[in-house]
Parts: C-alpha cells; structure tokens; sequence
C-alpha cells in the first residue's frame, strides 16, 4: 500500500498471495494453496491445517541439536608419609558427554610427588604430573551454523527433514535450497558429519636437590622438564552446509613445545647478633 502506492484491497491481495513465495518456494506446511494461506483480512485461513506427516515435531531444532546428558568426575588421591619422607599420588578423570550433539569432553590426570630426607645431609623434592584432555566441539563463532544463533532465529515453518509434495517426510535433511532464510545450511546434518576434535598431552616433572655442605653452607639443583603436544583436526563434509560449494575441507594442526629449566644456587647463611647499649 505505501511502497508501491497500492490501493489497500489490492495491496491486501497481492501481499496474500506472495508471502509463501517471500519465505521460500516450497515451503507451504498448509494443505492450502500458496495464496490461501493468510486471507486478504491478514488473518489464517481457518481450513488450513498443517499437511506434515511429522506436524508435532518438524520444525523442533532445539530438542534435535541440544539434550541433557551425563557429567562425571572421578578423584583418587592417596597420602603415605613420615617424619622426614612423605608421598603423594592423585588419578582424576572428567567426563563431559556435551549438551550440543556430538560434543563431548574428557580428561585424564595424575601426579606423584615426594619429598624426603635422603641422608642426613641430602633433602630430595620431586613432582611428576600428567595430563591428557581430548574434545570434540561445534561451531562455535558468530556464523550462521552456529546451533545455539540458529534456534534462535529460524523461523518454525521450516523443517529439519524434507517433505514431499504431500507432506510425508522423507529421510533426507532439508538443507533450504528455496530456503529465503540461511539457504543451504541444516545445522543437524552437518554436526553429525563435521569433526573439529582436539587432543592435547601435558607433562611436567619438576626434581630439586638441596646438599648442606657445611652448617651455613647449601647447594640445590633444581631442574623441570615441561612438553604439551596438541593436535586438532577439523573437516567440514561436502554433503550440505559451507562445505558443499568447495566440496568439503579437511585441516589438521599439530603443536610441540618442550620447556626445560635448570639451575644451581649456593646459599650461605649466618646470623649475627647484636647487642644494644
């Protein structure tokens, strides 16, 4: 009526009988045509039902892509000790299925630490830890397959799965080819084919050594050893989604980094005392 200066019956018409065509040919769930879906009134047309054979839960993004699963933690710790030796030993494990579909995040920990008298003279401190986490995660950026940024904005007449012309699903994902709304794009498809998996090995072993040479006089060595090697892949599948114009990707990374410290300190001590007059 405004835009382009339509009279207000034909504006009314003309906007009922368009609007399927705005959001995306074939997307019409109504066992109405295209243009008797929403009357000239602006009201739905109370014949129109929806024709999907799946009507209660086509459109339900949320309950495909998210679900309440298991967290786990699991610590043994263990502590054996004298007056001049004492030990230590720890085992963790974390397991986290993932509230998004094919998630999930593990860990595996442990450490042993000593500290003791080795002679009279010899004191010994030494710390071993090991870690390994492993995850596999989604999209997790601002983009539009992002299935957090996604059900909250796509719009409930659009389907998870195709349909054929009489509202029976098909076993096939939707991926919005006529789709006016993220077109080629189904976040449920492509989470269960993309991978971006990630495992990453930490190591640490501290050891220090303190000698009293005399009874003002000490030596320590101390020396630590530290490696992290993390590797991650990512492949986007060519199936459907941003794969499919360049017929999918595969990327893998891989990191290395070892530390190593090692240092002598001679210390002398001797207290002087002082008398005050």
């Amino acid at each position: 009526m405004y835009a382009q200066r339509q009279a207000d019956a034909l504006a009314r018409s003309n906007a009922s009988q368009s609007l399927i065509n705005n959001v995306g040919a074939g997307y019409n769930i109504y066992n109405v045509a295209d243009d008797e879906v929403v009357l000239p009134t602006g009201k739905l047309n109370p014949a129109a039902t929806i024709k999907y054979s799946d009507a209660a839960t086509f459109n339900q993004w949320e309950k495909a892509l998210f679900n309440t699963r298991v967290r786990k933690e699991h610590n043994l710790s263990m502590t054996k000790g004298t007056e001049h030796n004492s030990f230590y030993f720890s085992f963790g494990y974390l397991g986290d299925e993932g509230y998004n579909m094919n998630s999930y995040f593990n860990r595996y920990s442990t450490r042993f630490a000593y500290k003791g008298d080795i002679t009279s003279w010899l004191k010994a401190n030494a710390s071993s830890m090991i870690t390994y986490t492993e995850k596999q995660g989604s999209t997790e950026d601002g983009g539009y397959d992002n299935p957090f940024a996604w059900t909250r904005t796509i719009a409930p007449i659009y389907p998870i799965y195709e349909h054929d012309a009489n509202g029976n699903r098909l076993n096939t994902y939707d991926y919005g080819a006529t789709r006016k709304f993220n077109d080629n794009t189904n976040p449920v498809a492509t989470q269960r084919e993309n991978l971006n998996y990630s495992r990453d090995y930490y190591f640490n072993q501290a050891l220090s050594l303190d000698a009293q040479l005399h009874k003002n006089l000490t030596f320590s060595v101390n020396g630590n050893f530290y490696a992290n090697f993390y590797d991650v892949n990512y492949f986007t599948t060519p199936l459907g989604g941003a794969g499919k114009n360049y017929g999918g990707a595969a990327t893998k990374y891989k990191s290395d980094n070892i530390v190593l410290t090692f240092n002598q300190l001679l210390r002398y001590s001797k207290k002087i005392g002082i008398i005050m007059v």
